[in-house]
């Protein structure tokens, strides 16, 4: 497998479309007032120890 199939599996693979997704989200929230942006924020801090947590 050479570097351009590669590249056109990571391209075509969904993991990929969701990062560019989270990261074009990113920028839509980062554009937003801080105060909203803060609140999401402190929802993700709250929201990744139960996920580490859960089984």
């Amino acid at each position: 497998m050479d570097v351009c199939e590669a590249r056109v599996r990571i391209l075509g693979s969904p993991f990929f479309f969701l990062f560019l997704n989270f990261i074009t989200i990113f920028q839509i929230i980062t554009l937003r007032p801080f105060k909203f942006n803060f609140q999401l924020h402190t929802f993700f801090l709250e929201k990744r120890p139960q996920d580490f947590t859960s089984p």
